[in-house]
């Protein structure tokens, strides 16, 4: 299979930010809403309630294609081009 380094890479780079939005942000939005230390102040009731995990999902997507979000995708994907995995992960 014969595939071509550029869009191999921006296809990691896609899997490693969804992976980290998932991973380390969720997680870490969700700690957050189960915090004791919550504001009344941002709290949505009922309709804040159900529609709590989209809005992380959301924020953690976002947070994972800025900033520092980004720099981690990117490390990891540093990472595992360094190690030359990547040509194992397209042979399936």
């Amino acid at each position: 299979m014969n595939v071509d380094p550029a869009q191999q890479h921006a296809k990691l780079l896609q899997t490693a930010q969804t992976w980290v939005a998932q991973t380390f942000f969720g997680q870490m939005l969700k700690q957050m809403r189960e915090s004791p230390f919550k504001s009344k102040l941002f709290d949505g009731g009922r309709g804040g309630e159900m529609f709590a995990n989209q809005l992380d999902q959301h924020l953690a997507e976002r947070m994972s294609r800025s900033g520092s979000g980004r720099r981690l995708a990117e490390s990891i994907v540093h990472k595992i081009e360094s190690k030359g995995h990547v040509s194992s992960i397209y042979r399936s």
